[in-house]
């Protein structure tokens, strides 16, 4: 009689521990959180105004693959824009392009429409740029809720809405694109997938 108390209370004890193994194992899935820096680089053009959806940038990044494939999660933090000329001097006038630049966050477009420097500079936050001097510039993205790594951009989707633009008060004619543009997304990843 005693051995089998015995037995049933050993395997209480084995079905109590997989249980909370298992309980243990959903509260990180649901509740743990990692911090992601997802990072890319374009060349933006200096020859015209011109807009980019951010999304779309970045979704073409390796480790944003890596992100999605891993989690099942995420809630987009910040943005981060670094330009890095390629030279900072040229004794030609034309190689030079002057305007600003802006991010506009909530609204979305089927394909970005360019702005003018006028426009550009009306966005919070513009500021003044040359493709010759190096510029940093960090945004908080306003979206509270954690969406699906699946999700694309779409008018209906959650994902969040971020454009960037290059508004020119003076468009490069000769020796243009003449710097990369750094772009680091900073998200919070949940529910990795096991």
């Amino acid at each position: 009689m005693g051995r089998k108390n015995n037995r049933k209370q050993q395997r209480s004890r084995r079905g109590q521990g997989v249980s909370m193994s298992n309980k243990l194992q959903l509260y990180k899935q649901l509740y743990e959180k990692d911090l992601q820096v997802i990072d890319t680089l374009i060349e933006p053009n200096d020859t015209t105004n011109i807009g980019y959806d951010l999304y779309s940038v970045i979704n073409t990044a390796t480790d944003y693959s890596n992100m999605q494939t891993s989690y099942g999660e995420m809630r987009w933090v910040a943005a981060e824009f670094e330009y890095m000329p390629f030279f900072r001097y040229s004794a030609v006038v034309t190689d030079y392009a002057l305007g600003y630049f802006g991010v506009r966050q909530g609204v979305f477009d089927t394909t970005v429409t360019a702005k003018s420097a006028l426009q550009t500079v009306q966005l919070p936050g513009s500021f003044q740029i040359s493709n010759k001097d190096p510029w940093k510039y960090k945004t908080p993205i306003v979206h509270n809720k954690p969406i699906s790594t699946s999700d694309t951009n779409t008018a209906q989707s959650e994902m969040p809405k971020v454009n960037f633009y290059f508004g020119y008060t003076q468009d490069t004619t000769t020796n243009s694109s003449a710097g990369n543009l750094h772009i680091k997304l900073v998200l919070y990843a949940f529910s990795k997938k096991e």
